[in-house]
């Protein structure tokens, strides 16, 4: 279902499930991190849900409070499941897990910025190491792909006062493999897909000069109790 109003990014906690039938195809930016072809196969059939906590938490260098997100990811084919903690102040954290092995990831809220045509979208530093204005414009939420535009991301206010300059509330996360060598550039939201509110993860995979997008898209079950 919709995700409820009170649920934002400095929000998420409750339990998500991958919306496929919203969501791109995952295969081909599956296939360009080396994931194998059954393990492939299998996320293409299994239902994944999403166990999401955030909270805050005093940042042991500083004493200042940090946002952290912990999702933890399981699905229905008896596949083991994973664990994304993420810490939100772009500070280089190591994961390693058996579907993409060791990575250093970075994550970070970001502001809007308004543009000449007076859309506000994400004012992201792009990461990815490929000359493309497809990539931008993908994770700013302009386009779906390269033919086709999008409506964009909702321009949520953010509830607390410290989030900075700017308009609006993202996430914005990158990723650096550190086997296959891939990076990986998300954006967080909230969009209006088929006239419901829901949770939204822009994904630019790209490696060795090529690159893969996805947009995937999160059904809202309910709040944890």
């Amino acid at each position: 279902m919709a995700a409820p109003p009170d649920v934002t990014l400095e929000n998420l906690n409750g339990i998500w499930t991958l919306d496929k039938s919203m969501s791109s195809d995952t295969n081909p930016v599956l296939a360009l991190q080396g994931v194998n072809w059954v393990i492939r196969k299998a996320v293409a059939i299994t239902t994944v849900t999403l166990d999401i906590t955030e909270y805050q938490e005093p940042n042991p260098g500083t004493s200042k409070p940090v946002v952290r997100i912990e999702i933890v990811q399981s699905n229905s084919s008896g596949l083991p499941g994973t664990t994304e903690k993420r810490v939100l102040d772009w500070s280089e954290n190591l994961q390693e897990d058996h579907l993409f092995g060791k990575c250093i990831a970075q994550t970070r809220l970001i502001r809007g910025i308004k543009q000449e045509d007076g859309n506000i979208v994400p004012n992201i530093d792009i990461q990815t190491q490929i000359e493309d204005e497809a990539i931008a414009n993908f994770l700013r939420g302009e386009i779906l792909d390269q033919d086709r535009t999008s409506e964009g991301f909702l321009v949520e206010a953010p509830r607390e006062d410290d989030a900075g300059e700017g308009e609006g509330l993202w996430v914005q996360l990158f990723v650096r493999n550190q086997v296959n060598g891939w990076t990986a550039e998300q954006v967080w939201g909230f969009e209006t897909i088929e006239n419901e509110r829901r949770f939204v993860r822009r994904l630019v995979v790209a490696k060795e000069g090529k690159y893969q997008v996805a947009r995937i898209v999160y059904k809202f079950v309910g709040k944890k109790e």
